[in-house]
């Protein structure tokens, strides 16, 4: 029997989520876009309707590392007991088609995810007036690399953010070539 799209809607969702623990809810909105499957509108519901029903959770966790844009610390889904015990149930229904694409997606998402989850970079403003930025590396949960850096102010500031986020692995790398050279 085949799915109604609003529950093949919730069905996606909680697939990816079971496949990519920790997704950062930015990550599964923009790869739930991408199936073209549903509308915003209807990602959000479906994404609030397991969130009621307690198949997905939606949290940030304890001391999390990594910050969005606004300098928040990021959301993460997770999928629950019970929602991998619906999914488990409903996840012979997916059309083929619709499975190949989370295939791809997942694969693709967890390259992106392992990039993301390599660094960070927060902000915060001093008492003298100065804005700290602290960027780290991660290799596993503990950063391998931290460094502080003040500047004037808070563009300065955001604007080496950006660099970092962009170029860590590079950055990274020349700054230890620099340090450990001879």
């Amino acid at each position: 029997m085949a799915l109604d799209q609003k529950t093949l809607n919730k069905v996606i969702i909680l697939k990816l989520a079971g496949q990519l623990p920790g997704l950062r809810q930015a990550m599964l909105s923009d790869a739930v876009m991408d199936s073209l499957q549903m509308n915003f509108f209807e990602y959000s519901q479906a994404l609030s309707e397991l969130i009621e029903g307690k198949l997905l959770y939606k949290a940030v966790r304890k001391r999390e590392p990594h910050l969005d844009a606004d300098q928040q610390a990021v959301e993460r889904i997770d999928i629950t007991p019970k929602g991998t015990e619906v999914l488990q149930t409903l996840e012979a229904q997916i059309p083929e088609a619709v499975n190949k694409w989370i295939r791809r997606k997942v694969d693709e998402l967890k390259g992106e995810q392992n990039l993301l989850e390599t660094h960070s970079s927060r902000l915060r403003q001093t008492g003298t007036g100065e804005w700290l930025l602290i960027l780290e590396r991660y290799e596993t949960e503990v950063p391998n690399f931290t460094i502080s850096l003040t500047f004037p102010t808070k563009e300065m500031a955001k604007k080496a953010a950006s660099a970092w986020e962009a170029a860590s692995v590079d950055l990274y790398e020349l700054i230890l070539k620099h340090l450990l050279a001879n």
